[in-house]
């Protein structure tokens, strides 16, 4: 098996700063992380060692990853409302259960009965088994 080439480049306090940057544009583009440590030259580990060690670098994560989804629903929105694209139907309802948690097929229902009534009915089954 042929080995893959590494991209990546050391890491320096010189140019720490300019890969965090680098990063960060390239996930508020809408790349993934994996995509962008490579073209920052840096290591998917050393992004996750960032975001656990600089506040400032974990919160315009953040921000750069809500960009990136911002820009999805954008494109999702577009094609939903274009007649002509067969996927609309499918990206309209993901827009509506994004909005409605009704439409969600994980939607909790919940059921509250009467104190006494629970008491009657756990009663009445015993009865129903005592009887058969």
């Amino acid at each position: 098996m042929a080995e893959r080439k590494r991209y990546i480049r050391q890491v320096t306090p010189a140019n720490r700063a300019q890969r965090k940057k680098r990063v960060l544009e390239l996930l508020a583009e809408g790349a993934t992380i994996t995509y962008a440590a490579r073209e920052a030259g840096v290591s998917v580990s050393s992004i996750r060692n960032w975001r656990q060690s600089d506040e400032r670098f974990a919160v315009a994560f953040r921000d750069a990853e809500q960009s990136k989804l911002d820009k999805l629903l954008e494109v999702a929105f577009n094609r939903a409302m274009d007649p002509k694209d067969p996927r609309g139907d499918l990206l309209l309802m993901f827009q509506i259960k994004q909005l409605d948690p009704s439409f969600r097929e994980n939607a909790k229902v919940e059921h509250s009965i009467a104190p006494g009534l629970a008491k009657s009915l756990t009663q009445l089954a015993k009865l129903a088994e005592q009887e058969s």
